[in-house]
């Protein structure tokens, strides 16, 4: 039953179950500014899905994040949070809650939103101390390929935004208070 008194929404706003924006084939993220918002912005083609405001580690570790306005006026913020002694990425929706968080696990990184959940691990050798090539899988499936250095995502299918935002929180910075991955060496 719905409710009389409240307005329709419109009918460009997002659907789904809480996901937010979601974008599929190649996106990339670029700089379009230098001091003032936006800084960056992940772009599609022409098409500029979201905005960025200064990123980096001790922006999102230590202060205050950074802030991001999506394309339907959705403010957003990416900011870390302690759990389990680590401090790990998460998107912050308006209202200050919850809305993507990146854990760790033992040789892959988790990407939790509020009805889905993503596996990102390293693909492919490494370029200086981190790889270049990274997957994120749901289940079996792989939804999205990444590439640190050139900062683009190829997606096979719609994914969420604020998941590839905070996946490239982590290709980029890691997760303080976790060490690297922790894939088993067996020196025999």
């Amino acid at each position: 039953m719905t409710n009389p008194s409240s307005p329709s929404s419109p009918p460009d706003a997002p659907t789904g179950s809480g996901h937010g924006p979601e974008v599929s084939g190649v996106v990339e993220i670029r700089r379009v500014g230098r001091f003032r918002f936006p800084v960056f912005a992940v772009v599609q083609g022409d098409r500029v899905v979201a905005e960025l405001g200064r990123v980096g580690w001790f922006r999102i570790f230590v202060g205050r994040g950074f802030r991001i306005v999506t394309e339907t006026d959705r403010r957003w913020r990416l900011v870390a949070l302690g759990s389990a002694g680590m401090l790990c990425p998460v998107v912050l929706d308006e209202a200050g809650l919850k809305y993507v968080v990146a854990t760790q696990g033992q040789a892959w990184y988790g990407i939790n939103g509020r009805d889905y959940a993503y596996v990102l691990h390293p693909a492919g050798t490494r370029r200086w101390s981190r790889p270049n090539h990274w997957l994120l899988r749901e289940h079996e499936e792989v939804v999205a390929t990444f590439s640190a250095w050139t900062r683009r995502v190829a997606t096979s299918r719609p994914v969420p935004l604020a998941a590839i935002l905070a996946a490239f929180a982590v290709i980029d910075y890691g997760i303080p208070g976790g060490d690297s991955l922790g894939v088993p060496r067996f020196g025999w």
